[in-house]
This record gives C-alpha cells, structure tokens and sequence, in this order.
C-alpha cells in the first residue's frame, strides 16, 4: 500500500476521533442548555410555590394560640395546614412524584432567622431525571427551595448591637482604653474574615459581654485588649423586616423660654418674629438654634424642624436647660446636634423631670431630607440645611443629656433615633460624652455608621443599635444595657428570606 493510501487511512482515523470528541461536547452543551435550563425554570416555580405557601401561613401566626409566650414560639397547626394547601394546590406534595415539602415554625438552621418566633419557613424539594446529563452519569437534578415569611408583633430583635453591613473588614470596632459591660448579643453581620468582621483594639478595651453571644460571618480578632463573651465566628447574617418612617408631622408650639437676658425666641424656630426673624419652612428650612451663654430654661414640643434643630450651651459657668415633650420630631434637613454642656432630657407633658419608667413620656428624633428638595439632595444640588445633617452629641463634662425612646405613638414605641435609610445620603451618627448620658430605646440607623466615644463614668446606653456599622471607644466606663421591653417591637407581614 502507497503511502499517500495510509496517510489517507490516518487522516479518516483522526476524523472519527474528532467527530467522537465532538459529540461529546454537543451532549455536553445540550445537557448545560436543555437540564440547567430547566432547572433554573424549575427553581423559579418552586421559588414562587415557596413564597405563596409561607405567606399564606403566616397569615394565622397572630392568632392567640400561635402567638409566642415568654421567647418561645408555640406550634401552629392553622399555619401549617395554610402552608402544606397552597404548596399543594401549585403541586407540591410532600412524597408525591419526587417532591418534598418540610414546613418549620418557627425555622430551623437553614434560615437566618432560625428560632425566630412569629416566623413560618417553606422548605420544597423536586427531583426529576435529566434530559441529556444522564449521558456522562448525571441521572437525576435536585432543585430545593425555601422561602420564610414573618407575622410579627410586639417581636423585640435579641442584640444590644447589630452591623447590617455584609462585608466591610470592622464592621464592628471596639477600641480605646475604656471598660464596656453589655449584657446582651452583638451581632456583626458581615463576611470579612481578613482583618476581622468584629475586632477589638486600641489601647486595651475591656469587653465584659460574658452572659452574651459575639457573633458574626466573618471573623473575630482582638488585637489588644479583651473580649469576654461567647464567641461564635461564619454565622448566618441577622435580617427582619424593615421600619417605615413617619410622615411629616405639623409644625411644633413655639417653645417657652424662661431665666436671664433677651426671651426672644431664635430665626427659624417655630413661633419666631419680629426684628428679621421668622419660622424655617419646607422652602426655606434656616434651622432651629437655641445658643446661649445665660442661664436658660427652654421647652420644645415636637413636630417638623424645618433645617433642624440644635441645642448649644457657649458660656462657662452657665446653665441651659432643654425640656423635650413627648413625640416625634422630624429633622427635615439639617440634623439634630447638642453641643457644649446643656442639661437636654425627655420629660412628662410640662414636667422637668427624667423618668425611666414611665409609660407616656419619649421622644422620637427622625432624620432625613427636606422633602422639599430630596430629589436635588440626591443630584448633589442641595444646599445647606435642604439635605440631611448629623445626629451628633458633642456634650462636656457638665453636661446631661437623658433621653427615652417615643411611648406615645404606637407605630414608633420605643424608637429613639430613627434615620431614614431612603435619604439622600448616609451621615453618620457620633456621640462624645465626658459625663453621665442616658439613651433608652432603639437607635434605628441602617444605612449609617454609629460612633460612640465616651469618656465619663456614668453613661449609660439603655440601647439596642440597629446600624450599618459600628464603633464604640473611649477611656471611660460606658454600660449599654438592653432590655426587650424597652426597644422597639417589630410589626407586621412579609417575606423576609
């Protein structure tokens, strides 16, 4: 035989391998197109069968007998019942033609609410054979799905701390050379486990957290100094149905001022007139400013602050007293800042006093955009107080600030600082105290950095802080003390997971 006769033998060889090769790949190609495709059109199904059923479900978790007694959530057999006949009606019955349906109240480890009461997990499973994946030994494809619904009220979140941020390295930050006693979970939610999701550091921070749970999904480092609590690292994110904000409220009494020198009420405070002075509006918000270097009584009430508002003692030896009557304020631009060494407390409808107790007295500061101008905030043409300012207390060492969280208006119980996570940007919450400070209920900010940095023996943060990030220094003693009845209670229907 010639050799142009075997090189042609040798040539048809390689053709068949080729085409064999080829084959393969177009089973290859079609398994991805024909069975992953499926999948995902089965998942998206399953998704929606998921969701309807837990949402149904959660319709019966506020009946009494499903209701939770004490943190712990009863079995609801009403629920269960609404959840396995909506998954039933879109198909899925639990071991009928490879599907599974697992209903869990409340949800167990897969969900990142598990052990949450007032919750219904939807868990369904399918199996089908594969089209073409069969042929390289893929016979069956798996699709599971889960969805979780809440029905929540009064349902108080279990953490003195919660970052929502879900990768930044110190997420969570503890650092200075203080000593701070929290008698309940901290809860970082982010993943970063390079430097560390939560750490500690400075010059030797103290963390006495000994009865509660660190936790967080990324990593725990402490650098310098301590931290002595349950430590517990790549846990699953803590999620809850988000808080609306108020609408805006009318435009507050004029304040009484009583004591020393000029009684004349500031620009831009509601009430002012005279001599070139007058009321901040939604179109021209000036802001509210009472500023003294006399001896000063003032009473505010709540409503719209038009700019916001800020309270600042100047004069050495001087005495500024700030009462907050009861409900909500709105910092419709501007922010919310108490500077210097004012006496600033929440107190009783014409009282003086501070009352931790009490059932009616409480302020709630919300802070966000002039809505006036919020579109203009967000294109970076607002001006001046038009847009969102700082909540921030930079407080001396003569200083008292008490302050309780809203008891009057049902919707925002127990919110004590609450910025709209919707504004037009995110600035970040700071408080320096050098002397005693109480803060009781829940500090809401979840798009914005909370920063705390106290330097007196005395402060007290009767909290639970609900933020995007967090820092907390000093060289101080500062006790941030949570109590379930005394932040917020979550309320309301929805998907959460």
């Amino acid at each position: 035989m010639s050799s142009t006769t075997d090189r042609r033998h040798n040539e048809r060889g390689q053709i068949v391998v080729l085409m064999a090769g080829a084959m393969i790949g177009i089973v290859l190609i079609a398994a991805l197109v024909f069975d992953v495709g499926q999948n995902l059109l089965d998942r998206r199904n399953q998704q929606n069968a998921a969701d309807a059923a837990a949402l149904a479900g959660a319709r019966f978790m506020a009946l009494p007998a499903c209701k939770p007694v004490g943190g712990i959530q009863p079995a609801c057999s009403a629920a269960v019942t609404a959840a396995l006949d909506v998954a039933a009606r879109n198909g899925y019955v639990d071991g009928v033609g490879g599907r599974t349906v697992a209903v869990h109240i409340p949800p167990n480890s897969q969900s990142e609410f598990s052990g949450f009461p007032g919750h219904i997990q939807v868990v369904l499973g399918g199996t089908r054979g594969s089209f073409f994946a069969g042929v390289i030994g893929d016979f069956a494809q798996n699709v599971a799905t889960q969805s979780v619904a809440a029905n929540i009220e009064d349902f108080s979140l279990p953490f003195a701390l919660l970052a929502l941020n879900p990768a930044d390295c110190n997420a969570g930050h503890i650092t200075g050379n203080g000593i701070i006693n929290i008698n309940a979970d901290i809860q970082v939610n982010s993943t970063c486990d390079s430097s560390g999701a939560l750490t500690v550091g400075g010059a030797g921070a103290t963390v006495n957290a000994a009865s509660a749970t660190c936790a967080t999904s990324g990593t725990i480092q402490v650098n310098s100094g301590s931290l002595n609590c349950n430590k517990q690292e790549g846990v699953e994110p803590k999620l809850f149905p988000a808080i609306g904000g108020p609408g805006v409220p009318t435009v507050p009494s004029a304040p009484v001022i009583t004591g020393t020198g000029s009684l004349t009420i500031p620009d831009g405070c509601p009430g002012a007139a005279g001599g070139g002075r007058s009321p901040s509006t939604a179109l021209d918000p000036k802001g509210c400013k009472f500023q003294y270097n006399a001896n000063k009584e003032v009473r505010i009430y709540p409503g719209v602050y038009w700019g916001g508002l800020e309270i600042r003692e100047t004069g050495s030896g001087t005495d500024l007293r700030v009462y907050m009557e009861p409900g909500i304020y709105y910092m419709a631009g501007g922010g919310f800042q108490i500077v210097g060494d004012p006496v600033v407390r929440s107190v009783h409808p014409a009282g003086t006093t501070f009352d931790v107790t009490s059932a009616t007295m409480g302020v709630l500061i919300y802070n966000t955009d002039d809505p006036q101008y919020h579109d203009a905030c967000v294109d970076g043409t607002g001006a001046g107080n038009q847009c969102i300012g700082s909540i921030n207390f930079q407080t001396g060492v003569l200083s008292d600030v008490d302050l309780r969280g809203d008891k009057v208006d049902t919707a925002f119980k127990n919110l004590l600082l609450f910025q709209d996570p919707d504004a037009s940007s995110q600035p970040a919450i700071s408080m320096e105290g050098h002397s005693s400070q109480t803060l009781d209920g829940t500090i809401y900010i979840p798009g914005a950095n909370f920063k705390y940095t106290g330097n007196g023996s005395g402060e007290i943060l009767n909290t639970q802080i609900i933020c995007d990030t967090f820092e907390v220094k000093g060289g101080g003693e500062l006790s941030i003390s949570y109590d379930a009845g005394s932040v917020y209670q979550f309320k309301g229907i929805g998907l959460v997971q």
